[in-house]
């Protein structure tokens, strides 16, 4: 897969044009990611997001603790895009992984030089955000429910 056909196939670019897509995809490339290599390390300060194109990811606390599986398609780094601060978490390569990695900065420059495309995404990746808030939810019910 070239890297324009897996930024058209991500979630992150959906309701883009070809042609918006081709301006995204200057600010990515493509990573490979061996097993148990981390992706993104908790605290770490970063702009960069990644969206997981072949493998699996586990997104793990400072502790070691596993909070969840990623599978293909995930998005990586929503939460310090949008706050501009520090990783929540780490997340680390379940097995050999390719990643779609884009470059916080270039993509943020991109996204203010073009509105429509910075809406796009900063609709997509609130979907994300709300998607997993739902999940966290569900999470807590159901530990609350034990107690």
């Amino acid at each position: 897969m070239d890297l324009f056909d897996a930024i058209r196939s991500s979630y992150l670019t959906a309701g883009l044009t070809d042609d918006e897509v081709r301006l995204v995809s200057k600010a990515a490339d493509f990573v490979t990611c061996e097993p148990l290599k981390e992706i993104v390390k908790a605290k770490d300060v970063s702009y960069d997001i990644y969206v997981l194109v072949e493998g699996t990811a586990e997104v793990v606390t400072e502790a070691g603790d596993l909070i969840t599986r990623l599978k293909t398609g995930s998005i990586i780094g929503e939460f310090a895009f949008f706050e501009s601060g520090e990783r929540t978490a780490t997340v680390m390569s379940h097995g050999q992984s390719t990643l779609l990695h884009f470059r916080g900065q270039d993509l943020l420059a991109l996204m203010e030089e073009n509105p429509r495309i910075g809406m796009v995404i900063y609709r997509n990746l609130g979907k994300t955000l709300c998607s997993r808030l739902r999940s966290a939810n569900v999470q807590i019910e159901r530990l609350v429910s034990v107690i």
